[in-house]
């Protein structure tokens, strides 16, 4: 399954071998990424005190203060995730909704 995560791009780093994934700079050291993990790798990696896993993209949760990391992309803390994602695919391909 695809999982929205936002963390530290060290973070990121530290786990990146461990699963596939894409990810997007943001302006604060952090990193949004788009993630394909087994479920060992992910509670590794959610186990880590900056992870912030956003709700998944068929849930029309608002992704809350989340938004702030991406605040800049014009995402707002009242977005659900699929509306966050047709935002950041503007910026990276594999963010597409299509992906899903």
């Amino acid at each position: 399954m695809k999982i929205l995560h936002i963390c530290n791009k060290q973070t990121w780093l530290k786990h990146a071998l461990n699963f596939r994934s894409h990810y997007i700079d943001l302006p604060n050291g952090k990193v949004v990424a788009i993630s394909e993990m087994g479920d060992a790798a992910q509670k590794n990696f959610e186990k880590e005190p900056d992870v912030q896993v956003l709700p998944h993209v068929y849930d029309a949760t608002p992704i809350g203060s989340a938004a702030n990391a991406m605040a800049h992309l014009n995402i707002l803390p009242e977005h659900p995730t699929y509306k966050v994602m047709n935002i950041l695919a503007k910026t990276h391909s594999a963010f597409e909704m299509s992906q899903f």
